[in-house]
């Protein structure tokens, strides 16, 4: 399984509830392992655990030698080494780069079973993340570049999904953010039948619902869901940035050829998504 998306689209939350569920089902980002970094457009130096990052002892599940030695595999065999572990017939890759899901496809295609799971958040919110999360890398991003920048993902992934001919599914991540048991058994059961994983019970106990989104290891990922404040620094954050410029991004984003179009594709109210204002 391989999950689609823009950056900061929900898929480390996604990936902590899959391990709370069953753990290893969800490795991380795959592209950031030794043998995939020509593939992946981010600082090499994320090859790590979020969770553990900074910790006194080595991360139990990435420890650098696994990292090291899994590198040294072709993608098959990383693949099947991480299904042995999880002891899974389910793995889901958070990789998120489409590109990254064209070689993967034609490297393992047609021994493995390919599906796309294709993660959506809200544009607006999306956008004020993005743009958080380069200048904390010091770039200034005007809006209409974040708003291109979610158009022309989600445009690639519908692209060459369609192309490569494999079954996916479109999840808005938001489903997540309800955490009454009735409602997320009910928000998440399309999701668990694509999977395949629809036979593992979620908990209904409120303090069980609490620990299935609790932080998991994982390659990459959000780093401030996985350990809160670790990627602010003395820079606004993604509630600064939407608080200070709503208005400016929902524009931008109601402006950028096609991109209205495309959110309803995904099944995204626009009128919702410019009117519902700072969370």
């Amino acid at each position: 399984m391989f999950a689609l998306g823009v950056p900061f689209c929900g898929s480390t939350a996604l990936g902590n509830m899959l391990n709370a569920m069953r753990p290893g089902m969800y490795p991380g980002e795959l592209e950031r392992t030794p043998q995939n970094l020509a593939f992946y457009d981010g600082p090499a130096r994320l090859v790590r655990c979020h969770l553990c990052h900074d910790a006194p002892t080595p991360c139990p599940v990435w420890p650098e030698d696994r990292v090291s030695q899994l590198g040294q595999l072709s993608l098959p065999e990383l693949y099947n080494s991480l299904l042995d572990s999880a002891k899974s017939d389910v793995l889901v890759d958070g990789s998120k780069s489409p590109g990254y899901l064209q070689r993967v496809a034609s490297e393992l295609s047609p021994h493995a079973e390919l599906r796309a799971l294709i993660l959506v958040r809200d544009p607006v919110h999306s956008m004020s993340t993005y743009i958080a999360s380069r200048l904390r890398r010091g770039h200034e991003t005007p809006g209409w570049q974040a708003a291109n920048f979610w158009r022309d993902t989600y445009a690639h992934t519908l692209t060459l999904v369609a192309a490569l001919g494999i079954p996916s599914l479109i999840f808005r991540t938001e489903l997540l953010r309800d955490t009454r048991p009735a409602a997320l058994d009910a928000n998440t059961l399309p999701l668990r039948r694509f999977l395949g994983i629809d036979d593992l019970p979620l908990p209904t106990a409120p303090e069980a619902i609490d620990a299935l989104f609790a932080p998991s290891h994982q390659l990459g990922g959000n780093p401030n869901v996985q350990r809160p404040g670790a990627g602010e620094r003395r820079v606004a954050s993604s509630a600064d940035v939407l608080n200070e410029r709503f208005n400016e991004l929902a524009d931008a984003f109601l402006q950028a050829p096609s991109a209205a179009e495309l959110a309803k594709i995904l099944g995204l109210s626009v009128r919702q998504i410019v009117s519902a204002g700072p969370a």
